[in-house]
Parts: structure tokens; sequence; C-alpha cells
């Protein structure tokens, strides 16, 4: 196992999250995996955009909601570089799930690590 410091991790994260691009938040009925699978059906993706990497993570700088269909458990987030189709870049798990037709993110609550 390879241990990274604190500049690298920063530098791990902050590639895949760059503070000058807009990203786009989802939410998923199961784990997206490496790919971004199981994106809710009839979901608007919330544009979010992170501030300068620390302690080897990253997180949004302003609350975003996503709007969906409120009728199916949400369990996980996911993050895109577009509103619609685009690359994925990474998701992690709701806990717990949220059944809600609009879900509100707090500011810091989006946070990826690079760990």
């Amino acid at each position: 196992m390879a241990l990274a410091s604190t500049t690298a991790s920063n530098s791990a994260i902050g590639g895949v999250f760059p503070t000058v691009t807009n990203f786009y938040v989802t939410v998923h009925t199961a784990t997206p995996g490496t790919t971004g699978a199981s994106e809710m059906a009839g979901v608007t993706r919330a544009v979010f955009t992170v501030g300068a990497a620390a302690s080897g993570s990253v997180s949004n700088l302003a609350a975003a909601s996503v709007t969906n269909p409120g009728t199916v458990a949400a369990t996980h987030i996911g993050a895109f570089d577009a509103v619609t189709a685009g690359n994925y870049k990474m998701g992690a798990a709701l806990t717990p799930p949220v059944t809600a037709a609009t879900i509100t993110f707090a500011i810091g609550a989006i946070s990826f690590s690079a760990s």
C-alpha cells in the first residue's frame, strides 16, 4: 500500500476536480461503481463547484439541489462533468438513503477525497 503525502493527495483530487470547472451532482439508486451506473431516472443534475483541495479532499462551495421523482430512495451520489451524459468522476454513498422530490446538499456536504 502506497502512502501519499498531503501534497500528493491534494494534487490527485485537484486533478479530478479542478477549481475552475463546473461539475454536476446526481443521485443513484445503487452504487454508481466506476462508470456512473444506476443514475435515477428523471433526475435533473445540479451544478456545483469545489474549493481548493485541502487535506486530500474537495467539497462544494455553494448549496446544490437535485430534483428527482421523489418516489425511489437515492442511495448514492455521483459527480459528472456535464449536465447530461458527460464523464463520470466519482461517487459516494448517502447515509441514510433519501427519498424526496428535491435533495439539497448544504455547503461542504458534497465531499470527495483522494484516499
